[in-house]
């Protein structure tokens, strides 16, 4: 049998003798002690509110009033004591080369696999770069940290409009990028601010697209600042069709430490957008 809930006691301010003729004022302030400790006891007794469901968590809706409720948050219940952690979207499972992002908690809101590389120069695996936020037309991606000569690189989406894809540098670490008439040309051709990586050729929406190509020479003289040569790709149904090599070199950029590349697309945004980056050497 368990002990009923303890009541707080209550003192009196006299004491009364059998045998004596009590004085009425003291009978009345004993009286009066008590009844004030009968209310201040009701008044601060915590009760339960409502009709909480058996299971449920006790919360304090007011000072002394408890009634049922859930937990919420990152961890929740439901009408009982089972707790459930919400989930982050992140598909369960095990990731290669992975690309992953963790919030302010320590959580994995993000996590996808990168690709594979393959051998030469480094021997190390491709990078991949993804948009930074949903709906970018870009992917920057930074090389500063390897310091290297050369780099594999391979673009791949589908265009959600007819589009070419384009190609700039950066000599401060992707802070800003060069668009100025001049500094880059396609061999010798022309004043572009921007190198074609689809060769002058329009991808059509919707169409699933790669592009291969090779930068080297990233600090070397004046009007062959880098080089970029390389193949794309247009796969269609069945088919897929190698449209020419394209190439950036004799710009008109000058020498400088080139350590941040910008892909980007000129019309809409791509499909599946991504950048894979290796360096050979």
């Amino acid at each position: 049998m368990t002990n009923p809930a303890q009541a707080q006691q209550c003192t009196v301010p006299n004491t009364l003798v059998n045998g004596q003729v009590a004085d009425a004022t003291e009978v009345m302030d004993n009286f009066n002690a008590v009844a004030a400790c009968v209310d201040d006891t009701r008044d601060n007794a915590v009760t339960h509110e409502g009709t909480p469901a058996p299971g449920e968590i006790a919360v304090f809706d007011s000072a002394t009033g408890i009634t049922g409720g859930d937990l919420t948050g990152d961890v929740t219940t439901s009408g009982g004591t089972a707790t459930t952690l919400s989930t982050t979207g992140v598909v369960p499972g095990t990731y290669t080369n992975a690309t992953i992002t963790v919030d302010e908690k320590g959580r994995v809101t993000f996590a996808d696999s990168g690709a594979l590389g393959g051998g030469g120069g480094q021997g190390s695996l491709a990078t991949k770069y993804v948009v930074a936020n949903a709906g970018d037309s870009f992917i920057d991606v930074k090389l500063d940290a390897d310091d290297g000569y050369a780099y594999r690189i391979m673009v791949k989406g589908a265009p959600t409009a007819s589009s070419r894809v384009r190609f700039r540098i950066s000599d401060d670490n992707g802070q800003t990028y060069y668009d100025a008439p001049g500094y880059y040309k396609s061999y010798t051709s022309g004043a572009e601010s921007s190198i074609d990586l689809t060769s002058g050729r329009t991808i059509l929406a919707g169409r699933n697209t790669i592009i291969t190509f090779t930068i080297a020479g990233m600090n070397v003289s004046t009007l062959e600042a880098f080089a970029v040569v390389g193949e794309v790709f247009g796969v269609d149904t069945g088919t897929s069709n190698v449209l020419r090599h394209v190439g950036g070199h004799n710009n008109g950029a000058g020498t400088g430490n080139f350590n941040a590349i910008r892909i980007f697309v000129l019309s809409g945004t791509m499909d599946d957008f991504a950048v894979y980056v290796q360096r050979v050497y």
